[in-house]
């Protein structure tokens, strides 16, 4: 069951996004749109949509500091705010604002008038943007994971077992 640790930050969120005049689309599995209830018009819900999907036409994004996301969001070039509430997601979050990447607030500092504060500060900043065009250099220059393999078995003194 999704409680208001998830939905109050989201909440605020998206109240304070709607409120900016751009388009907003809320991705978020089914569970949490159930929770959420209802919002504001001119937000546009996507249950379970993956991110590679909308993230090339995005000018901003606003998520909870998972890795997974915001490397997604940095192989587009998109700046990120991220609200953050655990010790993994402050990481992500510190990482991504001292690279001028993004923003970071912790959950409880998150009102909503800081949240649009940050927001439009992401949409105006080129030197932000910069940044995350930098960060998405670097993703894709790191090779695959399949290209280390050999390297890694090398590396640990390991044989490639035959497959059967």
């Amino acid at each position: 069951m999704i409680g208001d640790a998830v939905t109050g930050p989201l909440s605020r969120v998206v109240e304070a996004v709607s409120a900016l005049g751009v388009d907003v689309v809320l991705a978020v599995s089914a569970a949490t749109r159930a929770a959420l209830g209802t919002v504001p018009d001119g937000v546009r819900v996507a249950e379970s949509l993956p991110l590679h999907l909308l993230l090339p036409s995005c000018r901003a994004i606003v998520h909870q500091g998972g890795v997974g996301t915001a490397l997604t969001a940095g192989v587009y070039a998109v700046p990120q705010l991220t609200v953050t509430q655990f010790s993994d997601q402050m990481a992500v979050g510190d990482v991504l604002a001292a690279g001028g990447a993004g923003r970071h607030l912790l959950h409880d500092e998150a009102t909503v008038e800081r949240i649009t504060s940050h927001v439009l500060g992401l949409l105006d900043d080129q030197e932000c943007l910069q940044a995350a065009k930098l960060l998405q250099r670097e993703i894709v220059s790191q090779p695959a994971p399949a290209a280390l393999v050999p390297r890694l078995v090398q590396l640990a003194g390991l044989r490639a077992s035959p497959r059967a």
